[in-house]
């Protein structure tokens, strides 16, 4: 073998070690860019979770605040409902629910509409005539009870009825 074939041998060696070596870097390289887009994949994985985690936390504050809602509500409810007290109203013994003396703290005295009362609302029962009759009118469900008629006045008491 001459000088020039043992330079070209020499060449050609190093030429693939320089070669597998940058194979090496490109295998590295894919293998860390495999990692890379791995770790990226955990990462939008857990923001994923952490936003469904806000939604949820979100959804059950405004169930807690729903949920308070109503409970004040019901509270109020109970305040007022405790200020009446079912009666049975003449002539044809229907029931209603009267304020109570002790809470009337200057209302005038009235009834509120007994199946709007047991929906926890509060209507008012209103006089009317039609004719001679008199009755009682509920302007929340439409019910409507006979209490008298026209021809009678109410009593020095200041009845409704």
């Amino acid at each position: 073998m001459d000088v020039n074939s043992i330079a070209a041998l020499f060449s050609g060696l190093k030429s693939a070690h320089e070669l597998l070596t940058a194979m090496e870097h490109t295998r590295e390289f894919v293998q860390n860019g495999t990692q890379l887009s791995q770790l990226t994949r955990s990462l939008l994985d857990a923001q994923a979770a952490a936003m469904a985690l806000q939604l949820e936390q979100h959804s059950l504050t405004a169930r807690i605040q729903e949920l308070e809602d109503q409970l004040k509500s019901k509270i109020k409810w109970e305040e007022q409902a405790a200020d009446y007290k079912l009666t049975q109203l003449p002539p044809l013994g229907v029931y209603a629910y009267e304020l109570q003396g002790d809470n009337a703290a200057g209302k005038p005295r009235h009834y509120i509409c007994a199946h709007c009362y047991e929906d926890e609302r509060k209507s008012i029962l209103q006089p009317r005539s039609r004719g001679f009759t008199r009755y009682l009118f509920c302007n929340a469900c439409g019910f409507e009870s006979f209490v008298g008629s026209n021809t009678a006045v109410s009593g020095s008491s200041g009845s409704m009825l």
